[in-house]
Formats: C-alpha cells, structure tokens, sequence
C-alpha cells in the first residue's frame, strides 16, 4: 500500500500542477468563447464592437497557444469587417467632412491593427491601399499597401484580382492598363466587375468588339447589374449600331421598369440618331417616373434647344436638387455660356459650397472668371483647390492653362514644370508643355517633351499630330504627312488628324488633296470651324473667291469673335475685282470688330479696315490705317504691300487682289460696274 500511495502521489501532485498551468493560460478562455459566439450574431458596428472588446479582453487575460492564434485570426478579420462598414459609411458623405474623416481615421486604425495581427490579409491591405487614395489620404502609404496586397495575394486570388483593377485604376495609360485587367479576369473570371472594367477599357482603346464581349459575358454572370448594360448600350450606339443599343436597354428596362436610367440612356441614343424630338420624349416619360429626378432635369436641360426651356429645366434641377453641386454647376456654366458671368459665378460658388472636393467646379468658376479678363482671381482659384489636394498636377495644369490664355508663356511653362515634380510620367502634362515650347519658339525643348510622351505612350495620336507639327514647323512638310497618314491609316475617324493633313498638303500646294481633305471632315462634321476656316482660306489664295466667301459665311455664324476669320472675310468683300462679291459696307463692319477685337495692334487687319474705307470711297480714312499698319509692321515684304496699297489710295482708287497660288495675280479687265446692291450710289461731284 505504501508503494503504491508513493507512485500515485506524485502523479496527482502533476496532475494538480498541469491544471493549475492550463487555468492560468486560458483564463481568457471564457471572453474568447463569448467572442466566437457574437461575432456568429453580428449583425451591426455595435455587434462588432463588442466581437473586438471581448476578443482583445481574452487576449489581453490570457490564453493557450492553440487559442491565442485562433483569437488573432479572430480579431483581425473582425477588424477588417468593421473597417469595411465605416469605409462604406464614409462614401455617404464629402472625403472633407469631418464625418468622414472620423470614420477614415477609425477604420485605417481598424485595418493596420489587423495587418500587424496577420500581415497576409490582402483584403486588408487593398482597403488600406483604396482609403488613402482619397483625397487627404496618404498617397504613399496606399502604394506601399497596394504592393502588399499584390505580393501576399496568391493565398487569395479573388482579392489579388480587386488589388490588380485598383491598380489599373490608377494607370494613366490605356495600353498599360489591360496587362493588369487581364490578369485580373484570369485569376477570377467569374467576377462581372473585372470583366466590366476591362471591357469599358477595351471601349476607350477603340477594341469594340472585344468590349462587347467583356460585356455580354458580366451580364452573363451578373444579369442584374444596370451599368454593364448601359455601358454595352453606349459602346452599340458608338458603333452606330442603334437599334441593338435601343434593344439591350428595353432589356434593362424591363429588368427595373422602375428605373430611369434606361430611359436617359435611350434619350442620349436618340440624341446620337439626331432624333432630339424622340429623345426629349424619353426624358419625359423618365420624369413621370421620377418629377424630380435632377440627373435627368439637367439632361433635358442639355437636350433642349429653346433657351427658355433649357433654363427652365435648369432652374426646376435646382430647386429639386438644392444640394445637389452638379445641378448649380450645370446652370451656372448655362449662364457663362449665356454671357451671364456674375450669374454664373453665383451659382458656381454655391456648387463649390455643396461640392467642395470636386474639381470640376473650380474649373468652372476659373473659366468664367478667366472670360472676364480676371485671372488673379482665377489663378487664386486653382490655389484653394491645390490647397485641397497638394499632391495632385491638376490645380498646377489649370494655373498653366490659364497663364496660356494670359499670354504669359514663360509662366505657364513654370507651372507645368511643377506639375510635372508631381508626376513626372503624365503624358499629359508633357505634351501641353511641348505645345509651349513650340509656341515660345523652342523646337528642340518641344521635340524633347513629344520624345518622352512618345515612349510612355507610343501610339498617342495627340503626341504624333505635335511631332508632326514641329516637323512641319522645320520645313519637312513630307515626314510631318508621313506621320500623319500612319495615325490615319489606324484611326481614319480622327477628324483631327484629317484636319491636319489638309492644312499640310495646302502647304506643299497639293491643293486637290487638301480639298478633299477638308471635304471629308465637312461631310461629317458641316458645323466644323476649323474645317470651313481653313478651305476657305485655301479657295481664297487660288483665286475662288465665291466659293471662298460661302465657307467664310458658315464659319461666321459659327465663331462670329474670330479675329482672323473676320479679317479675311473683309478682306476679299472690300479688295474683290468682281463687283458682285464686293460690299464695302460689310467689310468695314467686320473689319471694325476684328481691329476692336485685336486692340489695332495688327498691321494685316489695319491694312483690311483701310482697304474697306477705301471701297467705301473714304480715301482720307484708308490711308490714315494704311500708314497706322505701315508703322508697326516689322516684316519688309508686309510693308511693301502697305505701300502699294497708299498709291492705290492717293491716287484715289480701292485696292483690289486676286490671289493665285497664294500671290498676287494680274487682274483680270474690270466690267463695267453695274448696280451693287452692297454699295453706297457714288455722289456726283459738286457742280461749280
């Protein structure tokens, strides 16, 4: 017996011992499990709330191994769901409302106490990278946590999925942004949004076809979610394919007959058919869904072509959306349009008000204030939104553009130079400072910036069109063509390019070519400026002055303030050697406004006012601007025209030219005059 008591006694007394450790490390054991329990019932923050408290409290008491690493895990994942409620909660409201900001605060705390508990949460690390992406959030530390979620999300390959169209979010280029994409869809090709994403990417790259597949196969998966639909409906009516864009929102229709959003989006196909009357009809019928619907109000707004009913839509999407920024903007950029500047400032110091971490807004008022010649205020304008987000280029590329309207070249190169300490990579940014570089004269600068676009984005049609430009600027009009014809070849939609290439080959004097040309781009866009401007101008220097007058007319009502349209439209209506063209009276009036427009500092536009004095028989008032244009010119073949034009005038006879191949040529007998309707009858001299 003895023996016996002698072996048990020291297993008991193990036995008491093992007890007593096992007490001592799990004493938290009993908050873990009441932890486990509530987080299955979380339904809300304040369920959370108390997951966290207890979970930390079962920690903090003690635990074994085992649990320990259980209560992490827990903790962490309760951490990031919480933190995924208030980051949800926090897109209610402003980025700089102070709400928000609380609530950004609370969750990256939430989030970076769960990355420190287990580093391999890429979710947790996406939504680090997501929330400091906002404005007032830390850009580096989002890079930072983008990289980690990238680098431990093969243990989550749905998560690295979101993390790679996050981060082609944030590429600037197109072309760079679908190696991301595609990976994207690979790793989770079920996911509708990565298949959506790319397929809109694929739209803006011009990749039609393979847009709408992207899109037939998220609807495919995700047959309720009404953006992928309008945005196939969008990318059908780009390819001008409008019933099946028409089709596929009835579809969306009557998926949700609720929503007006399909019934916007048929008013805007409508509106690319031409058929406005249809597309008003649409909105209505949106608006007896929803009265007070300020997206669709503003819509209309656009749509409607009587100014009073535009405003009237206008001033009802204000009154329906009084917070609403884009409803004040909208109108206040009507009454810019409208010539109502002090209005619009109203209504778009009201828009910041309401909206002040958009930047369009500030755009807007900076604009306006622009027009009216007040740059200092509008310079002081992108400041506050520069004060807003530091570390964005957009406030420094808005400073520079506005100092190009200043005509302060050497400014607006400061600016972009800061705006490009920002982001050193922006194509953007570069190709707007080569343009200045060009306009200051510095080829080679402007050369070097186009260069670097052409790297970062090779097949950029704005950085080809530049270097095509500045080719031409150095006389080698055939390598500018030749560039031109590759993009055109690519993209032969881009009116731009078209634009440029008739402009270059009337330089080189293939002047069928460049009528063609410009034909081209009229018998798709009649309404072109640009277009009537420059083959007007090219009828012109080869001797087909009606035809020459015709385009200079449409272009006039067009741009009825361009000083260089209204010189040369003056020009040939006071100088033409065929009197049925000739009106002096109209070629003074124009002259007049493009002198008042230039300040009278332009030799060539003096030399028009006093050739249409002239026309007019006012010979004493042709000289007087004559010898005012002889005075400032600087260019000695300029100033011998000027004199050519003085004889003309002493000797009391207009001037007239008919321009071939773009120089003077011998004019052709003058008939007998017959009845102008345009002129003033000539006063028979006094009888003495």
């Amino acid at each position: 017996m003895l023996r016996r008591i002698k072996v048990v006694a020291p297993l008991a007394a193990v036995a008491l011992l093992w007890g007593t450790v096992l007490w001592a490390d799990n004493h938290g054991q009993d908050d873990l499990d009441k932890a486990t329990q509530a987080k299955l019932n979380a339904r809300s923050l304040a369920d959370l709330d108390e997951v966290v408290r207890l979970t930390e409290s079962a920690i903090a008491k003690g635990l074994n191994e085992g649990n320990a690493q259980f209560a992490r895990g827990l903790l962490a994942a309760t951490l990031v769901e919480r933190a995924t409620i208030r980051a949800a909660v926090m897109g209610t409201f402003a980025p700089t409302q102070d709400k928000a900001i609380e609530l950004r605060k609370a969750a990256l705390a939430d989030l970076e106490k769960a990355v420190k508990l287990d580093p391999r949460q890429a979710r947790a690390w996406l939504l680090i990278a997501e929330i400091n992406r906002l404005p007032g959030g830390d850009r580096q530390r989002s890079d930072e946590a983008l990289e980690q979620a990238l680098k431990v999300g093969d243990d989550d390959p749905e998560a690295k999925a979101k993390a790679l169209i996050f981060r082609a979010s944030l590429t600037e280029s197109l072309e760079k942004k679908l190696p991301d994409l595609d990976e994207a869809v690979r790793l989770s090709p079920r996911d509708p949004v990565a298949l959506r994403t790319r397929g809109a990417v694929k739209a803006d790259l011009g990749k039609l076809d393979e847009a709408l597949a992207d899109f037939d196969r998220a609807i495919e998966l995700d047959p309720k979610h009404l953006p992928t639909y309008e945005v196939k409906a969008l990318v059908l009516g780009r390819m001008k394919r409008f019933d099946e864009a028409l089709a596929v929102l009835e579809q969306l229709r009557q998926l949700n007959p609720d929503s007006v959003f399909p019934l916007m989006q048929k008013a805007r196909i409508r509106a690319m058919q031409a058929n406005l009357k249809e597309a008003l009809a649409e909105l209505d019928r949106a608006l007896q869904i929803d009265p007070n619907n300020v997206a669709v109000l503003v819509l209309r707004a656009a749509l409607q072509e009587d100014p009073e009913k535009k405003l009237a839509d206008l001033d009802r999407a204000v009154k329906a959306g009084p917070s609403n920024p884009v409803a004040w903007r909208t109108r206040g950029l009507y009454h810019a349009d409208r010539g109502n500047l002090e209005a619009a400032l109203a209504d778009l110091d009201k828009a910041i008000e309401l909206g002040p971490a958009e930047p369009v807004n500030y755009e807007a008022k900076a604009a306006v204030l622009a027009r009216m010649n007040r740059f200092d205020d509008a310079l002081a304008v992108m400041d506050k939104l520069f004060q807003l987000n530091p570390k964005s280029a957009y406030p420094l590329i808005q400073r520079a553009q506005l100092r190009i309207q200043q005509k302060n070249l050497k400014a607006a190169v400061e600016e972009l130079d800061a705006a490009l300490a920002v982001e050193p990579e922006n194509a953007a940014i570069l190709l707007l400072r080569a343009a200045v570089w060009q306009d200051l004269g510095q080829r080679d600068k402007a050369m070097a910036d186009v260069q670097q676009v052409l790297k970062i984005a090779p097949e950029a049609p704005a950085a080809l069109r530049l270097l095509a430009s500045l080719l031409a600027d150095e006389g080698k009009i055939d390598e500018a063509i030749e560039q031109l014809e590759k993009i055109r070849a690519a993209e032969p939609q881009d009116l731009l390019t078209v634009l440029q290439l008739a402009v270059l080959y009337g330089q080189k004097k293939a002047y069928d070519k460049a009528l063609e040309l410009y034909g081209l781009v009229l018998a798709q866009d009649p309404d072109n400026f640009l277009a009537l401007r420059g083959r007007g101008d090219l009828l012109l220097n080869n001797g087909k002055q009606a035809e020459a007058i015709a385009d200079y007319e449409k272009a006039y009502k067009l741009r009825p303030k361009d000083p260089g349209l209204l010189n040369n439209l003056a020009w040939v209506l006071a100088t033409s050697p065929d009197p049925k063209l000739r009106d002096g009276r109209r070629a003074l009036e124009l002259a007049i406004t493009a002198c008042e427009l230039t300040e009278y500092k332009r030799p060539h536009i003096l030399s028009t006012l006093g050739a249409a004095y002239a026309e007019l028989g006012d010979f004493e008032n042709a000289k007087k601007w004559s010898a005012k244009g002889l005075e400032l010119s600087e260019d000695e073949e300029q100033k011998e025209h000027f004199k050519k034009e003085l004889e003309c005038y002493n000797a009391r006879k207009p001037f007239r030219e008919l321009l071939i191949d773009g120089k003077p040529a011998p004019l052709p007998p003058e008939k007998p005059a017959e009845a102008n309707p345009h002129q003033p009858p000539k006063e028979k001299p006094a009888e003495k």
